[in-house]
């Protein structure tokens, strides 16, 4: 049976329920003039060019090792790890 467009709807959306939030750990590469952090996931080999949202307690500074909590396509950095 082929599922109508309100089933494959419904079943999208119990599975983003389910969604998980992963920690990552990334270097600062990068600060911008504005203080937002680029930077770089340990393990890969460049850094993203995207400016991620971080925790208003962290100020940012090129090469502390930071946590990333991802959830879904959103990424947070909540600080450095000392």
């Amino acid at each position: 049976m082929i599922p109508s467009k309100a089933d494959y709807f419904e079943a999208k959306q119990k599975s983003k329920s389910k969604s998980t939030v992963t920690v990552r750990l990334a270097a600062v590469t990068q600060v911008t003039s504005s203080g937002r952090p680029i930077i770089r996931f340990l393990g890969e080999e460049t850094a993203r060019e995207k400016q991620y949202s971080y925790i208003s307690s962290y100020t940012a500074v090129v090469g502390d090792i930071v946590e990333v909590l991802q959830y879904e396509d959103k990424y947070i950095i909540q600080g450095k790890v000392v």
